[in-house]
């Protein structure tokens, strides 16, 4: 081979050296793929089936999401800091409830008597916007609840503007495991968990009783409320 020769197949190695390099750096330029949650979205590789069933009809009894979908909530919940200092600070997450409808509610609390609710909205690009919630001060301890009770913290129905709900929140006993709520006219099955229960139904259909049901399907006991 000439000398000509070997400079021109030098050239060419050089060339497919420098554009793998150029090719290596423009993939390491792509957004990444991983899982992220913003207040103003999810991304793309969020679970959709669990967005879809957010989306759906309201449902009598709650169904788990993907921790990807519960993180992003509770990240929207814990945003407005504004709002609700308790969420964003020293508040725990105790339960969550999603059942379809549009929407999800969370339920935080602390050690004391202090707890908040956050209704979120399930938007149709797959991101939260916060929507009501409740908060109560952290004003003295609760007494314990009976291991085998229920006990209502708060309630609240609206039927303005042509839509209507009612939401109830509390705390159970140790032994209690599932929660069902009867009025006038359904039957719903609460979200417990970590002492706490909620629930919310598309009517405003207020009161009614509440029965509490340990984990082997015995029931404990029934109140008014």
């Amino acid at each position: 081979m000439t000398i000509s020769g070997r400079e021109h197949a030098l050239r060419i190695v050089a060339a497919i050296v420098l554009a793998t390099v150029l090719a290596a750096g423009c993939i390491g330029m792509q957004p990444s793929s991983t899982a992220t949650a913003s207040g103003d979205g999810l991304s793309s590789d969020i679970p959709q089936p669990g967005l879809e069933r957010l989306r759906g009809p309201w449902q009598a009894e709650p169904f788990a999401l993907e921790p990807a979908i519960a993180a992003a909530a509770e990240m929207e919940c814990r945003r407005d800091g504004v709002r609700d200092p308790g969420i964003a600070r020293e508040l725990r997450l105790r339960v969550s409830d999603a059942r379809g409808g549009g929407r999800m509610t969370l339920l935080f609390a602390g050690d004391g008597a202090g707890y908040a609710t956050c209704e979120l909205e399930v938007l149709a690009d797959g991101g939260f916007m916060r929507g009501g919630g409740s908060t109560a001060p952290d004003d003295g301890t609760v007494p314990p609840v009976p291991r085998d009770r229920v006990s209502v913290r708060g309630s609240s129905g609206s039927s303005g503007a042509g839509v209507a709900s009612t939401d109830v929140d509390g705390q159970v006993g140790a032994l209690v495991a599932q929660v069902r709520i009867r009025t006038v006219r359904l039957e719903t099955v609460a979200s417990v968990g970590d002492g706490w229960f909620i629930a919310w139904w598309p009517s405003f259909d207020h009161g009614g009783v509440i029965e509490a049901y340990a984990a082997d399907g015995a029931k404990l006991g029934e109140q008014r409320w």
